[in-house]
């Protein structure tokens, strides 16, 4: 099932500003790994997926991608917010580069 272009605007949005701000404090917030690469987050339970596109310090957050992705990150959602805290890292599968993957990851634990 798709995401409305409402809820992956608002994510989208939401992502870009919290890199922005702290693009000044980081400026190695991004792992250039990520640039021009796809990431398709893939929500079980949900049954929602979506992709993630880098184009240098910026996020586009797609509901198709028109190629294979780079990597694919597939958990529930507890599973992948909270993987690093309270969840169990095993509940996430990871596929594809795991280089891009694991980049992400880092990107998001430094947005938290």
């Amino acid at each position: 099932m798709k995401l409305p272009s409402v809820a992956l605007a608002a994510i989208e949005t939401a992502i870009n500003r919290l890199i922005q701000d702290q693009l000044d404090d980081t400026p190695d917030l991004i792992d250039p790994v990520l640039d021009q690469k796809a990431i398709c987050i893939d929500l079980e339970g949900l049954n929602l997926q979506f992709y993630m596109v880098f184009y240098g310090d910026v996020v586009t957050i797609m509901d198709d991608y028109p190629r294979q992705p780079d990597a694919s990150i597939r958990g529930t959602p507890l599973a992948l917010t909270g993987a690093g805290k309270f969840g169990n890292a095993s509940d996430v599968k990871l596929d594809g580069d795991l280089k891009v993957a694991q980049a992400l990851d880092l990107l998001l634990h430094k947005l938290e």
